[in-house]
């Protein structure tokens, strides 16, 4: 989350793109006051909780907090090099196969009601 706000700051500074308002409502909304509070309340509860957890408890959180980091990065990567996620253009190839399957013997798709 710490990503997003610092992300959304920065772009805010540079203004939202009218011509995006999708993307421009994303911007105000990580730039917000608001999620800036709900960042700031979420880091107070976690250090909170982290000072009263066991050494184990610590190290667990440790390590999630790695693995979080670690896909976020991935994450920001994959963007970057405007790649898909893998899963999504298998899914899209099952999909697509389907249409062909179904044109190729005229078959038509039907709805059926839960009853």
């Amino acid at each position: 989350m710490w990503d997003y706000s610092d992300i959304g700051q920065c772009l805010a500074a540079q203004g939202a793109p009218a011509s995006q308002p999708l993307y421009g409502a994303w911007i105000r909304m990580y730039a917000s006051p608001e999620f800036g509070a709900l960042l700031t309340w979420l880091r107070d509860l976690l250090d909170r909780l982290a000072m009263q957890a066991t050494p184990d408890e610590q190290a667990r959180l440790v390590r999630l907090s790695v693995d979080s980091c670690r896909y976020a990065y991935l994450f920001w990567d994959m963007a970057d090099r405007q790649e898909t996620w893998p899963l999504y253009a298998t899914a899209q190839a099952a999909a697509d196969g389907c249409r062909r399957e179904k044109r190729h013997h005229g078959a038509t798709t039907t709805r059926h009601s839960r009853a």
